[in-house]
């Protein structure tokens, strides 16, 4: 839908492309919404946590079917604990 602009649920051609979507941490303090926690190493009372992937949206004006993107996603650091990165098989076809 981002490289389309046509809606895969409805096909309307109307979309909007939302830039990054606000997300309150509860003291009325806005950021914009990432996607994954991060482990940035061991605290004096546990993990150390942080967060990355600012995400997007397009959504479709007439059904609102809504797709999320994750910004530059290379950037998101896999440690392996809350962040995991999994490997399908190889894609067969022209798109390997």
């Amino acid at each position: 839908m981002r490289e389309s602009h046509v809606c895969p649920k409805c096909r309307y051609n109307h979309i909007l492309q939302i830039a990054s979507i606000p997300d309150n941490d509860g003291d009325h303090t806005t950021k914009n919404l990432q996607i994954a926690v991060t482990f940035l190493g061991e605290g004096w009372f546990g993990d150390k946590l942080g967060t990355a992937g600012t995400v997007s949206a397009c959504v479709c004006r007439r059904c609102g079917f809504t797709e999320l993107y994750t910004k530059r996603p290379e950037t998101l650091p896999i440690d392996g604990r809350y962040v995991k990165e999994l490997v399908g098989p190889e894609p067969e076809g022209p798109y390997r």
